[in-house]
């Protein structure tokens, strides 16, 4: 009886597992709001990745070039751009993004990088990042896994899918 309900509990452990592995589209997306997104600019989607309107979770763009670990922006240093506000944690960084905002933005418009590479929409954590040949990818971590690692696991492989399935999510070809 024992042996019995042990391999029931593995089997039904699997199909859980193989059910939560597969990528859902963001929940935005399944309720039928369009993705008003252009490669190299901000998510958005109805505000599902700003919290009051501020964009990236209110850390300084900058400062994840600039410094050792990316710092939240404050509100004296705020600038509207692509419909949202961003924040800076100095008038340098705010002036430096002026100077060139394409260097800062994230790639894949500040979604999760591993979701798009899934062919999903995810907003990430924007203190779980990398910089890789001079991109800023921000990743999700969920309670089973880290994007972050994942997309290092196949870092070209990663880029090649995400590249493609990035203007079809936003609706393209």
């Amino acid at each position: 009886m024992l042996r019995k309900n042990y391999r029931s509990n593995i089997l039904l452990s699997a199909v859980f597992l193989s059910l939560i592995a597969v990528p859902m589209p963001n929940a935005a997306l399944a309720q039928g709001e369009a993705v008003q997104d252009v490669p190299g600019t901000l998510p958005r989607i109805a505000g599902k990745c700003t919290k009051r309107g501020v964009a990236m979770g209110g850390f300084d763009l900058v400062s994840y070039f600039d410094e050792e670990e990316p710092s939240r922006g404050v509100a004296e240093f705020e600038l509207e751009f692509d419909g949202v506000m961003l924040r800076f944690a100095s008038a340098e960084h705010m002036k430096a993004f002026q100077a060139d905002p394409q260097r800062y933005l994230p790639k894949y418009g500040g979604w999760c990088a591993t979701a798009v590479a899934r062919n999903s929409l995810r907003c990430p954590d924007y203190d779980n990042y990398s910089i890789v040949d001079g991109e800023l990818l921000i990743f999700e971590t969920t309670v089973l896994t880290n994007g972050r690692y994942v997309w290092m696991r196949d870092p070209e492989g990663n880029k090649e899918r995400a590249d493609l399935n990035y203007p079809v999510l936003l609706g393209g070809s």
